[in-house]
């Protein structure tokens, strides 16, 4: 069980867990952390409460497709924004191919 969630430096999360245990995570291991969370969760509900859950899987997997693409997320702008994880330096970013 996650204990606290604390931001750790420019790049990283620390997580506590309830045993003592503390992991230290950056904005991309937080994102994937996140979305798995997400389509685990909507699958879950999509099969116990409603089928229109599964609607929220696809939303999550369009997001994280056109987030390859175009290299912007929203969940990193709301994880940076809530102070628990900062954006990584990338210096590919805005960089054509």
């Amino acid at each position: 069980m996650i204990v606290a969630i604390a931001n750790a430096g420019p790049q990283l999360t620390r997580i506590l867990w309830s045993n003592g245990k503390v992991l230290t995570m950056s904005m991309h291991y937080a994102i994937r952390a996140v979305a798995g969370t997400f389509v685990l969760l909507s699958l879950a509900l999509g099969h116990w409460v409603s089928p229109y859950w599964y609607l929220f899987t696809a939303f999550v997997g369009v997001n994280l497709l056109q987030s390859a693409f175009t290299r912007w997320c929203l969940m990193e702008k709301i994880l940076a924004g809530l102070g628990l994880v900062r954006p990584e330096a990338d210096p590919g970013r805005g960089r054509s191919a």
